[in-house]
């Protein structure tokens, strides 16, 4: 905020504040009215005053006319070490993912109960997916394996 001496006096003026479009009213400028020895004189001021009249503070007028429009962009650089953390971990969770679908889970329970002249086998099986290439491919291992 740059304070300005206003014309043969010691009171000066400050805009605070501009907004581009104040509450639908078009552009604004919060003014800030300052004379020494006396409590500051704050209030807005409209572009063209868009029907209003010019604001008048301590014997003052004031007007806003017009404003020029300035352009500009920004850059913000920054830095994360735990990057390569965080995308390893992500490449690790999707080559499992990408796994537990392409894999089959299958488990064989293989009981053997000795006996008098021999025993007894008992199997159990369980398959997540394929379930019936999985039943041909145990019964023709169990086929093999009695018929040796």
């Amino acid at each position: 905020m740059k304070k300005a001496s206003l014309t043969d006096t010691v009171a000066s003026f400050v805009v605070a504040r501009f907004v581009p479009d104040f509450q639908g009213r078009g552009p604004a400028l919060l003014g800030v009215l300052i004379r020494p020895g006396e409590e500051h004189d704050i209030f807005w001021i409209f572009r063209d005053n868009k029907g209003h009249k010019a604001e008048q503070h301590g014997g003052y007028i004031f007007d806003f006319q017009d404003f020029d429009t300035r352009f500009y962009t920004g850059i913000q650089v920054g830095s994360d070490p735990g990057l390569p953390l965080v995308w390893t971990g992500f490449i690790m969770i999707l080559i499992g993912f990408t796994l537990s679908l392409l894999g089959t889970h299958r488990r064989i329970w293989v009981r053997i109960i000795p006996g008098q002249g021999g025993g007894e086998i008992l199997i159990a099986v369980d398959a997540g997916k394929n379930r019936k290439g999985f039943e041909e491919r145990l019964d023709e291992a169990c086929r093999k394996i009695f018929t040796a």
